[in-house]
This record gives C-alpha cells, structure tokens and sequence, in this order.
C-alpha cells in the first residue's frame, strides 16, 4: 500500500562544513497577480517531499511584465512562517521583511500603488533558495511602513512587510523574469 506517508524519511542538519546563512540576499522580486498569463503550481502528485514544497516550472507573463527587483539592505530582509488553525485543519501564515532605503518620490508613489494589490514575492536566500510568498489562490500583501530616521542615526526609507496565507511553505525552482514577456 502507498500512500503519502511512504514519503517521509530521515532529515539531517547541516553537513559539517555546510553553509546554513540566515536571512535574504539584497534583491527580492515581486509582480501583481494581475500581470502573470500563468502562475505555476507544486505538483499535483508529488512522489518526493522535496516536490511537496517545489515549483519546478516558470510563471509566464503577459506581453510587457516581469518581476520588478526590490532592493533591500543588508542583514535587513528575513523570512518567518508561522502555522495557523487547528488540529486538522492546519495552514502557514508565511511573512517577510525588507527594508528599502530612501525617500525618493518614486518609492512612495510604489507604496500608494501597491498597497492595496495583490502579489508574488520571490526572495532569494543566501544559498540561492528562493523561497516563493503569494500564490494564484492565496495572494501576498505588501504593507509599507516609511521612517525617516533622526539626524544623528538610523536611516530613511521603507520597512516592507509581505504576508500570505495559504496551504503550503514554497520554493521557487523556475525562472525568475527580469525581462518584459513578449
């Protein structure tokens, strides 16, 4: 007989010498749900546990889009899962972190635009995991905190805070698009 639980097997920790780097790398990538053709899935079968929490295949794009690049200071961007529900009826909440420096008008006119839209975010971990929050079915939101520091310390700019809900912790494995779809 098989069955899902066929699936589960050992899981090991760092192998000694192993780089285990917290937080994200500098640039992560988001587009509204509103500029893809198709948002691709996990698998619908998955045979390993890896393929539980792995899209393998692209998002694909309408004509003119991609994902736009949002910098974020260093050791300023995390990730954080938590679970939701009840026994039997368990879910993640999965939120972000990043902070964009500046106070240019641009940056603000961002933060009116994209309040209120629905997102994907792909955030680049520091051994390349790219860690996926939204989905087609459960999109991100971004909420945009400004702070202009003092003048004796701190810096300007833009905390931005991603959450989802939904079913699964994801990883992105296709192409990240930085070139408009044609």
């Amino acid at each position: 007989m098989s069955d899902q639980f066929d699936l589960y097997e050992k899981l090991n920790g760092p192998v000694g010498g192993a780089r285990n780097m917290g937080g994200t790398k500098q640039v992560a990538y988001a587009a509204p749900i509103g500029w893809f053709a198709t948002i691709a899935d996990l698998p619908a079968a998955p045979v390993t546990l890896g393929e539980y929490a792995a899209i393998v295949d692209d998002h694909i794009f309408e004509v003119g889009h991609n994902f736009l690049e949002i910098y974020c200071t260093l050791d300023k961007g995390e990730i954080n899962d938590e679970p939701n529900g009840e026994t039997d009826g368990r879910s993640f909440t999965s939120k972000a972190t990043l902070f964009l420096p500046g106070a240019e008008k641009e940056k603000f006119g961002f933060a009116n635009a994209a309040n209120n839209d629905k997102w994907i975010l792909l955030i680049p971990m520091p051994d390349g995991t790219v860690r996926q929050i939204g989905t087609k079915d459960f999109f991100a939101e971004l909420l945009f905190k400004f702070g202009s520091a003092t003048n004796k310390g701190g810096v300007r700019g833009f905390m931005i805070d991603v959450e989802a809900v939904g079913p699964d912790l994801i990883v992105y494995e296709g192409e990240i698009s930085l070139t408009p779809a044609i």
